[in-house]
């Protein structure tokens, strides 16, 4: 494994550490927009 490939690795790593979040909080905005109005 070359460091390119390990730096592509952690980019992907920390890329699905940022969507996930932001995922969950796009569910539950959703979730409360149905209940609320």
């Amino acid at each position: 494994m070359t460091n390119e490939d390990k730096r592509f690795e952690q980019l992907r790593f920390e890329r699905k550490f940022i969507v996930i979040p932001y995922l969950i909080y796009a569910v539950i905005v959703l979730l409360l927009n149905i209940f609320l109005f």
